[in-house]
C-alpha cells in the first residue's frame, strides 16, 4: 500500500497523512468546510436515483467521510434512468473556484472527477477516495 506524506504547516515536518501530525501533534486540517451537493440521495442522504441536486451545506472531512461511509455497497436501481450516489464538492479555495465530483459505481469502487485538471479516475477504492479527500481539505484549511 502506498503511504502518503504531507508536510505539516505548523511544525514543517513530513509526516504520513493522518488527522494529527504525529512529530508535533497538531490538527493537520481544521474546521476546513467546502460547500457540498448530492444527487442521487434523498435529503436524508438515502439512495433514490434522482438526478435532482440535494445541498448538504458546507461540510468538514469529518462530515463528509461520514456521508461516504453511509453509502451503501450495494443498492440496486428501481428504475432505468437510475442516478448513482454523486457528493459534489467545492468550489474548493486556490484551485480557481473549481471543485471536484465523487459517484460510487458499485462494487466498492468510485469515480473521481477533479474540475481543476479535468482528469478523472476511475475504479478507485473508498480509502483512495479518502486520501484524495483528507488532501484537498488539507490544502483549503485556512481559505474557507
Amino acid at each position: 500500500m502506498v503511504e502518503f506524506l504531507i508536510l505539516c504547516k505548523k511544525c514543517m515536518t513530513v509526516v504520513a497523512l493522518d488527522s494529527f501530525c504525529s512529530s508535533c501533534g497538531a490538527r493537520l486540517w481544521s474546521d476546513a468546510r467546502l460547500e457540498v451537493k448530492a444527487q442521487g440521495v434523498t435529503k436524508e442522504f438515502i439512495p433514490n436515483g434522482s438526478y435532482d441536486i440535494v445541498k448538504l451545506g458546507r461540510l468538514s472531512l469529518d462530515e463528509v467521510l461520514d456521508l461516504m461511509a453511509r453509502i451503501p455497497q450495494e443498492y440496486h436501481p428501481t428504475k432505468e434512468d437510475w442516478c448513482p450516489v454523486h457528493l459534489l464538492i467545492g468550489p474548493v479555495p486556490g484551485r480557481g473556484g473549481n471543485g471536484f465530483t465523487i459517484s460510487y459505481i458499485g462494487d466498492g469502487l468510485f469515480y473521481f472527477f477533479d474540475e481543476k485538471d479535468y482528469v478523472p479516475q476511475m475504479h478507485l477504492i473508498r480509502r483512495e477516495v479518502e486520501m484524495i479527500l483528507k488532501d484537498l481539505y488539507i490544502s483549503s484549511q485556512g481559505e474557507t
